[in-house]
C-alpha cells in the first residue's frame, strides 16, 4: 500500500518561493499581514491545487465533526 504524503505549509511555501511564515499569514487571512495580490493568489492556488487543509481543521487537531 503507498503512502500518502499529505501536504504541509513547508511545502507550500518552498513551492510558492515565500516563507513559512507568509503562506500561514495569507491562509489564515490575517487581516493586518500585507502581500502583493500576486504573492497571495499564487500562494491560494498552490492551496486549492494541492488540496491543502490548515491543520487546525484536520480531526488528529482536536476538531470533532
Amino acid at each position: 500500500m503507498r503512502k500518502i504524503h499529505r501536504i504541509t505549509m513547508d511545502d507550500l511555501a518552498k513551492e510558492a518561493g515565500v516563507s513559512k511564515a507568509t503562506v500561514s499569514l495569507i491562509l489564515n487571512s490575517v487581516p493586518t499581514a500585507r502581500f502583493s495580490a500576486e504573492t497571495r493568489e499564487r500562494v491560494l492556488r498552490l492551496a486549492r491545487e494541492k488540496a491543502f487543509v490548515l491543520p487546525s481543521a484536520t480531526p488528529e487537531h482536536g476538531l470533532i465533526g
